[in-house]
């Protein structure tokens, strides 16, 4: 991947695009693109690209970006992977395409020449990118389907400015540093901002699978390049559980196979959890031969220093895999000195650990890694998910004497009335918030939309595309829509991205997901088992052990030891109970004397009462709201009162 940045006139009445600020944008993205940089202007029609590159597709510095179509007509800055750019050079040359490197950019400036907006459908992969044919003077920039690669974007006097970052929109000095307030409610509800949204009014989010298509000096229109379509969401009933299986499988070593395109060493971030150790697993089976380095992360108890999490048996899979295994164990200190880092707030402490993973794995000379990533929604790795099912759905109602509802999830739910918008308002959302928000935000929040009615609006995407949609897509949508974009995959990409690591999703590959969209209900949740379908996948290429293992979200140890009572999960203790305890005056100062207090978006009763727990040992513990509230503090300092 790399960092890509964009200046274009959108108003006849605006000024010439200034190369120093297209240098200024580069320098902030250099962490994302450490090999080379390159800036193309033209000032006669109003637009300035600029290029971070890190090269794991043709090294040579003619594949350095921007790069042009064979005709000289069409530039493209890239950031990402088209895993398909091979079959679509070979269609492209049948056109009469010539090309001068085995860059996907370069294919890419050529689909664009020659297809023009329509070369969206035909792409495959990862991917964010500014796309401008001279000729036509038309501007294409768009973000992949599944929203891996971020994109922003902001429109003053007359121009608009797009970056791979939040930081080199602000960098520039030009737009209004006004915070959403609507963003923040969504941020601390659901642990994402989505819907097109950042922490700041005058920047927006390129909602995955859309694109931005305009002429020079127009205004840009915002379009949804795929359609849902009712065959999308259709259960194919004639395979059988056996034929899914084999499906899946051949599915799943093409996509890991896709991800080992390119000039880069590849390696693997490895969890205790069967996702990642999935993609260890097939990539070692395709590659038996193949020297792969493993990285895996562990927390520090504050207390000890004794490591926490699942490094131990990470360790093991990765002896039985016979890779060079790197740990990092992540310290309080590292933690507690990430605060006020970020160009938007984290939502965990998960953003610091993989930041120190992929330095880890930069220092080994690994620049693309895989990930499992992805997996828990389209393989039904949540309970919350079966207990959806469980309650909404008759003929899985045997599911609800495992799984059942918990704590904010049922409170007040009367089952033969509920709707899924009752129970489920996506990975992370905090109902009870949702529903009566004057115990936990301030004045400042009040005029906010609940964020159920953003679900309750992809809800509609799906039942209007899909009218006879099962439940399991239905949920699976939501998620995909909103919190994998916009919270797992923003924490993941943006922190490795920053160290010059590249992160690769097989189980994000757009093929793949289409295929397991089509899976109906039934065979996805086969005996009731979390994951069912995946074991099924992976028996044979996985350790029994592994197979059995339950799910344990990554970053369960720093706050808990039990991930729900009879999940199976537990550790000896969580890691960062004491963490707040031990920053107590560094923490309570930013909290309760923050600048970020004007904005009234909290009830301080309620977050002085959590600043109080941690005073003491006996009542401090590791609270993930209290978490966000003090990185929100340490970012307002930095990004609206500097």
């Amino acid at each position: 991947m790399c960092g890509i940045a964009a200046i274009i006139k959108v108003t006849s009445g605006a000024g010439p695009v200034s190369r120093s600020e297209l240098e200024t944008m580069a320098v902030a993205l250099e962490g994302r693109g450490p090999d080379a940089c390159g800036i193309w202007l033209d000032d006669a029609a109003g637009i300035g690209i600029v290029n971070r590159r890190l090269s794991t597709q043709d090294s040579r510095p003619e594949a350095n970006q921007p790069l042009w179509s064979h005709d000289g007509r069409a530039v493209v800055v890239l950031n990402g992977e088209i895993y398909n750019h091979r079959e679509l050079r070979k269609e492209l040359e049948a056109l009469g395409c010539v090309f001068k490197t085995m860059n996907d950019a370069e294919v890419l400036a050529n689909a664009y020449r020659v297809w023009g907006r329509s070369c969206l459908s035909r792409l495959g992969g990862q991917f964010a990118f500014v796309a401008y044919d001279l000729d036509s003077r038309c501007v294409l920039v768009a973000r992949d389907c599944m929203g891996i690669c971020p994109l922003y974007y902001a429109v003053h006097a007359g121009q608009i400015i797009v970056a791979s970052t939040v930081q080199a929109i602000l960098d520039l000095g030009r737009v209004p540093r006004t915070v959403d307030h609507q963003a923040v409610t969504d941020f601390f509800i659901q642990d994402s901002v989505g819907w097109g949204r950042t922490f700041f009014e005058s920047i927006s989010n390129l909602r995955a699978g859309y694109d931005l298509s305009f002429a020079v000096g127009e205004e840009p229109r915002l379009e949804r390049f795929y359609e849902l379509g009712e065959g999308y969401f259709t259960p194919d009933t004639v395979r059988t559980e056996a034929d899914w299986v084999e499906s899946i499988r051949e599915m799943l070593h093409t996509a890991v196979s896709r991800c080992m395109l390119g000039d880069k060493e590849v390696g693997v971030y490895l969890s205790g959890g069967i996702d990642s150790i999935s993609v260890l697993a097939i990539l070692k089976h395709m590659f038996p031969d193949l020297s792969i380095q493993t990285f895996s992360a562990g927390y520090a108890d504050v207390l000890t220093g004794e490591a926490i999490g699942e490094v131990d048996f990470a360790r093991k899979m990765a002896l039985h895999y016979g890779t060079t295994h790197h740990e990092v164990i992540v310290t309080p200190e590292q933690i507690a000195a990430s605060v006020g880092s970020h160009d938007l707030p984290p939502s965990s402490v998960i953003d610091c650990v993989i930041s120190h993973l992929a330095a880890k794995a930069a220092g080994a000379g690994v620049n693309v890694a895989l990930s499992g990533e992805g997996s828990d929604e389209m393989f039904f790795g949540y309970d919350h998910y079966m207990a959806a099912v469980a309650t909404l759905t008759p003929g899985f109602a045997h599911l609800g004497e495992k799984y059942y509802l918990r704590g904010e999830y049922a409170k007040g739910l009367d089952p033969k009335t509920a709707v899924l918008e009752d129970l489920f308002l996506g990975g992370g959302a905090n109902i009870d918030w949702d529903r009566n928000r004057t115990g936990v935000f301030g004045p400042g929040a009040q005029k906010t939309l609940p964020v159920r009615s953003y679900v309750e609006h992809l809800h509609r995407e799906v039942t209007q595309a899909a009218p006879s949609a099962e439940l399991d897509k239905q949920l699976i949508y939501i998620d995909y829509a909103q919190k994998v974009p916009d919270n797992l995959l923003r924490r993941a990409e943006g922190p490795s991205m920053g160290n010059g690591v590249e992160m690769r999703f097989p189980f994000l590959w757009d093929d793949l997901i289409r295929e397991l969209y089509r899976m109906p209900m039934a065979t996805r949740i086969g005996d009731g088992s979390t994951k069912y379908i995946l074991r099924k996948v992976m028996a044979g290429l996985l350790p029994a052990e592994a197979l059995a293992r339950p799910k344990s979200p990554f970053g369960l140890p720093a706050a808990r030891r039990m991930h729900f009572k009879g999940s199976g999960l537990d550790f000896k203790k969580p890691a960062l109970k004491h963490f707040f305890n031990k920053n107590f005056g560094v923490m309570s100062a930013a909290v309760m004397e923050g600048s970020y207090l004007r904005e009234e978006l909290f009830n301080r009763d309620f977050v002085s009462g959590l600043v109080r727990a941690q005073a003491e040992c006996e009542t401090c513990s590791f609270n993930n709201f209290l978490w966000k509230v003090w990185n929100f503090s340490a970012w307002y300092e930095r990004w609206i009162t500097n």
